[in-house]
């Protein structure tokens, strides 16, 4: 619960049952998202979103390895002529891009986070956190493996199942707050839940709340 390293932090959950090919995906989507303005090729920044589809399943095998295809040939550039591209963020920030498109359950989460690592630190305006900001994805798509949460049924209004999917559908996380009133009145009082929903985020597609209450895994 203090470790700093996202990688330990994937390598522990990864021999637990709550690693999945989806949520691992899902943080990695979160990731690169923070790399967008790395990203000046449309084709990449598609095939970014093809990952989330794919984690989602909306999108397919093949569809994800074409998007691999168009990211893997977008490390060459071109790219804008700034001291960036001097450094080579572009080319690493597709290269994480690349690896987010692996196959399923093939995804190389290490490569996947090298190449983010590559890109941010050869980002001057990057602020640093790039570690501290993985980790708090992690916590924040897997939650506390030590002490699980459950999900009592009576929880599960309409407003609650209605607030939540509409949540992850449309990425609308400002509404946290709102679905914690509505747990609330359902009669849920753990302070973790609660707290999850009313704390500062960020939050982001995969969330392990948001998860259980649309009965995703």
């Amino acid at each position: 619960m203090t470790c700093k390293e996202p990688l330990a932090l994937l390598e522990y959950l990864g021999k637990t049952d709550l690693w999945t090919s989806r949520k691992v995906r899902l943080f990695g989507v979160a990731c690169c998202q923070r790399l967008v303005h790395l990203l000046p090729r449309k084709a990449v920044r598609t095939a970014l979103e093809t990952a989330e589809q794919f984690a989602d399943g909306q999108a397919t095998v093949r569809k994800l390895a074409s998007a691999a295809d168009r990211a893997w040939a977008a490390q060459n550039g071109p790219f804008p002529d700034d001291e960036r591209a001097e450094l080579g963020a572009y080319s690493a920030a597709a290269e994480a891009v690349y690896q987010l498109c692996g196959p399923p359950d093939e995804m190389d989460v290490c490569e996947l986070l090298s190449g983010i690592y590559n890109a941010t630190v050869c980002d001057p305006d990057n602020p640093e956190e790039e570690d501290v900001f993985q980790v708090a994805m992690i916590r924040e798509v897997y939650g506390n493996p030590f002490r699980p949460v459950t999900i009592e049924p009576s929880w599960l209004t309409s407003d609650v199942v209605a607030l939540a999917t509409g949540i992850y559908a449309e990425k609308a996380f400002d509404r946290m707050p709102i679905l914690a009133d509505a747990l609330q009145d359902a009669g849920c009082d753990n302070t973790e839940i609660l707290g999850h929903c009313r704390g500062p985020g960020p939050h982001v597609r995969g969330c392990w709340l948001v998860d259980l209450l649309g009965g995703k895994s």
